[in-house]
């Protein structure tokens, strides 16, 4: 039993010893055919040496291959590497693992594959229809890949541009969807892959030809057909008139008309009959299709088909001239009658054209030009109308060209004019709007001349154009409304149209109007009596007390002695006397106080009495004061120097700054401001002429927009109610102030009645027995005053 355990050992552990190396399997050796004949020559065995050896040291072993089981057993036949299958497609052989110390070794398979590459198809050529006729287009070179493929499966096509790139398969086209060619035509280059085990065949007679077709290159875009018709808007068009502007290379070509661009893009629903279309629309769009019949390569294009109206034409009156001493024959300007033909058509649009016959007028020839000499009387003209941008003509119409005998208006040529005297004194001093009634038949015969006067008609014309087309005539008894106002006057004769006009002059002459006021002077000296007229256009006649002045025919007259004096005047128009009579007083004009107002004019009460005239209340009578309203401003400077009653003494202009009816030498609020005038010297130098707070070269007191003061016064308002007062007057203030005293004083400064000190913000006054007129209510205290104007009714 013991001998048997120990022979088993021996026998596994030889065995062992024996089989310690491994011949590990390895992969497939894998090429891809390239002939498809199974077979490949090329196989590299020792590829596989390391994969047998796995992690054992090569060093160690040897490595051989077999073709058979046996072979590689006994170790002998090995193959040389590279080794040529010699099964096709599938070969097994057998690889030899031997351990070199000990001569021990292990056998494994090895399968060599030769793939199939699959082979593409020959394509036809892809062709495209070039869209710009510039020999480029862009391909979608996918749409060949079903072609190409053919019975291959699971296989990818790829295409290049050079057949270097295809057999090193490189640079392959990476956009075949959108592919532009480079030449044309261009042979592209293909590769099937195998998407299994990556194979690919490459034959250089497997390409792709691509190749962009010329279009129909038409040689200009056709023009729109036009017909003129009777303004229906439908009419017959033969289409194919415009084949001739589509007269493409000479290839065969197919013409078709569509009504819409998807069915001439889609070359559906062709017009069936071209040659008699009535159209649908006015205007209307055709579509034209020019196809190759070869290679179905077509180009679009359009155009309109209008039906234009016929002008219209109007029954248009003859063409009547009117000429003096006529045989009959004149010259006519026939583009006169232009505006009556087109009778409201554009000019810019239309255009008349004139013709002797009738023949002219259908052959549009021979078109007469201006003036045209008429060749008989009366003589028969045709015209059509013509729309420049359609060229369509009217139908023929016709006129005559007469020639009447002329008219001559005022054949002496003598100017008209019919003068009246005016049957009001003028008042204004402008004869340009007098007016009276002018009977114009008075002007007829001069119209008329020496002419048949029972042969024509007299009327007359505010204007020109209303004379020239005889509408608005005058009435007979005219009244003018301007003055001179020329008018127009139309001889017409009664037996033609023929008229002429000339001007005439309405002319209405003045009545002599003065007006001249009775005059004072001062004594010892002379004033000139002015009747304000021309001596050139008036004769005159003087007389003093009722007598007349021998000598004196001048508009004027000059006089030293007082009376009554009267003046008349005749036009020398011979219109109208007109008299008047002046007063002429003489006066004391002496001056006490030279302040410029003399004494006379100082009786302010009207008196007689000089010295109970005191305005300021100062105790000195006004005609020896020379500051009659006290405001520290001399009356010689708050009156004008004007010139006075006579030549040449200066007297004073009373002067009202505030328009209140006080001249400002009596008034003591010359602005009206209601700051007393004393009061408006801020410069507090006595003198109120010198003060400008505002420097407009005006002075303070006589400019109400400007009170200044030490106080509130003038600035817060009081108010003196109702104003005018009859027997209440009501003072108002917002604040009140302390000893304030409210006075009143007449125009002439006076006061009236005492004083009165308010003590709240509304006081009392009792008026009632105030005469009718003006006054100043006065508000003062210590520091301020300030002055309002009251009217007692």
């Amino acid at each position: 039993m013991k001998q048997k355990l120990l022979n088993l050992f021996l026998i596994l552990f030889v065995s062992s010893f024996s089989f310690a190396q491994v011949a590990n399997q390895p992969s497939d050796l894998m090429v891809c055919d390239d002939d498809n004949d199974g077979f490949f020559l090329f196989f590299n065995l020792t590829f596989a040496d390391a994969e047998v050896l796995g992690g054992q040291n090569p060093a160690d072993f040897i490595v051989t291959y077999h073709e058979t089981q046996s072979d590689a057993e006994n170790g002998v036949n090995a193959l040389q590497s590279p080794y040529g299958n010699v099964v096709p497609s599938l070969q097994t052989i057998y690889v030899r693992l031997e351990e070199i110390s000990s001569g021990n070794f292990d056998t494994t398979t090895l399968d060599l594959i030769v793939n199939f590459s699959p082979i593409p198809t020959q394509p036809s050529s892809l062709d495209l229809c070039d869209d710009t006729n510039d020999g480029f287009a862009e391909f979608d070179l996918t749409v060949k890949n079903a072609e190409i493929i053919g019975a291959n499966t699971n296989v990818s096509v790829t295409y290049y541009e050079t057949i270097s790139d295809a057999e090193n398969q490189t640079n392959p086209i990476s956009n075949p969807t959108s592919y532009t060619n480079l030449t044309n035509p261009q042979t592209l280059f293909l590769r099937l892959t195998d998407l299994t085990n990556g194979c690919s065949y490459f034959y250089t007679s497997g390409n792709l030809t691509i190749r962009v077709l010329p279009s129909p290159d038409l040689l200009e875009n056709p023009d729109d057909i036009e017909i003129c018709d009777d303004g229906s808007g439908f009419s017959i068009f033969d289409l194919t008139t415009n084949e001739s502007f589509l007269d493409p290379s000479g290839e065969g070509f197919l013409m078709n008309y569509y009504v819409s661009l998807v069915d001439a893009d889609s070359g559906t629903n062709a017009i069936s009959n071209p040659e008699n279309y009535v159209n649908t629309s006015n205007p209307q769009e055709i579509y034209v299709r020019v196809e190759n019949d070869v290679t179905g390569c077509y180009t679009l294009t359009s155009f309109d088909i209008w039906v234009n109206s016929l002008p219209e034409v109007v029954a248009v009156t003859d063409f009547v001239v009117c000429q003096i001493n006529s045989e009959g024959i004149a010259n006519f300007d026939l583009t006169y009658k232009d505006e009556e033909v087109l009778d409201g058509l554009d000019p810019v649009n239309f255009y008349v054209t004139y013709y002797a016959t009738i023949v002219d007028a259908q052959t549009q020839s021979n078109a007469l030009l201006s003036p045209w000499i008429n060749t008989s009387n009366p003589e028969t003209i045709y015209f059509t109308i013509t729309n420049y941008s359609s060229g369509c003509t009217s139908a023929i119409q016709s006129f005559d060209l007469i020639v009447n005998e002329g008219v001559q208006a005022n054949p002496s040529m003598s100017p008209i004019i019919y003068e009246q005297c005016d049957d009001n004194i003028e008042t204004d001093g402008d004869i340009s709007n007098d007016s009276v009634q002018f009977d114009l038949s008075n002007m007829d015969a001069q119209v008329i001349g020496g002419q048949d006067p029972s042969e024509f008609t007299v009327s007359y014309f505010a204007t020109l154009i209303d004379a020239d087309m005889g509408i608005n005539p005058l009435p007979v008894l005219y009244q003018n409304i301007s003055n001179p106002q020329i008018i127009y006057a139309r001889l017409e004769n009664n037996n033609s149209v023929c008229y002429d006009t000339t001007e005439a002059t309405l002319l209405v002459n003045p009545l002599p109007y003065f007006s001249i006021s009775d005059i004072a002077y001062c004594q010892g000296e002379s004033v000139v009596i002015d009747t304000g007229l021309d001596s050139n256009n008036y004769y005159f006649s003087w007389y003093y007390e009722g007598a007349n002045i021998t000598g004196e025919t001048q508009a004027t007259l000059t006089v030293t002695q007082p009376g009554v004096y009267s003046v008349s005047a005749t036009s020398v128009f011979g219109c109208g006397i007109t008299s008047t009579e002046i007063n002429i007083e003489e006066v004391d004009c002496t001056d006490s106080d030279s302040d410029g107002v003399i004494d006379s004019d100082e009786d302010i009460n009207g008196n007689g009495n000089l010295d109970d005239d005191d305005t300021d209340n100062d105790g000195i009578p006004n005609y020896l004061d020379s500051d009659d309203d006290g405001d520290n401003i001399p009356t010689e400077v708050e009156v004008g120097e004007v010139s006075g009653r006579n030549s040449s003494t200066v007297l004073h202009q009373f002067i009202d700054t505030d328009n209140d009816s006080i001249e400002n030498y009596l008034d003591n609020d010359d602005d009206g401001d209601g700051v007393l005038t004393i009061d408006e010297d801020y410069n507090n130098n006595g003198d109120p002429t010198d003060d400008d707070t505002n420097s407009n070269m005006i002075p303070d007191y006589l400019e109400a927009a400007v009170a200044l003061n030490v106080n509130n016064f003038n600035v817060e308002a009081f108010k003196i109610y109702p104003n005018p007062a009859k027997a209440t007057l009501y003072i108002q203030m917002d604040n009140i102030y302390s000893n304030v005293e409210v006075s009143i004083y007449d125009v002439q400064g006076k006061q009236i009645g005492l004083s009165k000190t308010l003590s709240s913000n509304i006081t009392e006054l009792d008026v009632s027995n105030f005469e009718s007129g003006i006054y100043f209510v006065k508000l003062s205290n210590d520091e301020i005053s300030v002055t309002e104007k009251l009217v007692i009714q």
